[in-house]
């Protein structure tokens, strides 16, 4: 199963640590894969509690895994991801509920909608943070692209909402 990469907050440090989260202790000991993989630092081991909550959490490396801290492989399914992306940052950063809308193409322009305006966009204007992310994210939901491709730029909005970049992203190259 395909992996959805997202970033749980904003460390520049090494990870030290890989924990597994699976949905039942029996499924760790059967060699079942795991619902979500989160890399770590020491520092930032307890940030990892949100996505594990729920989970039978297993402690797979302790030393440099060469990659770097705050980042989830979640291998739930799409839904369950775009739900889980609503309540961890989207939902608070916004102050909507998706419950008041019909379907995820609606939740997602308007959160789009709604950030632009916060922040003194002009109609149309999306930006290169996560706000344009959060558009695109949206347009794949509207034109029957998928929630693939949702998640993908919601995974990107994500990284840049974390960084505080949510009208303006880093400068991109061609």
């Amino acid at each position: 199963m395909r992996s959805v990469l997202r970033a749980i907050h904003v460390c520049d440090g090494a990870a030290v640590v890989v924990i597994a989260g699976f949905g039942f202790a029996e499924d760790a000991e059967a060699g079942a894969g795991p619902v979500v993989m989160v890399t770590v630092c020491e520092e930032h081991r307890d940030v990892v509690g949100p996505w594990l909550a729920g989970l039978h959490s297993v402690v797979c490396d302790d030393g440099s895994v060469g990659e770097a801290c705050g980042w989830v492989r979640d291998f739930r399914a799409h839904e369950v991801v775009l739900r889980a992306h609503v309540d961890a940052w989207l939902g608070p950063l916004t102050g909507l509920d998706l419950a008041d809308y019909d379907g995820w193409a609606a939740f997602l322009t308007a959160a789009c909608e709604q950030l632009r305006v916060r922040h003194g966009l002009a109609c149309g204007q999306l930006g290169s943070g996560a706000v344009g992310s959060i558009a695109m994210a949206a347009e794949c939901e509207s034109d029957g692209s998928g929630l693939e491709g949702a998640l993908f730029f919601l995974g990107h909005a994500e990284v840049l909402a974390a960084r505080g970049m949510i009208t303006d992203g880093e400068a991109c190259c061609c």
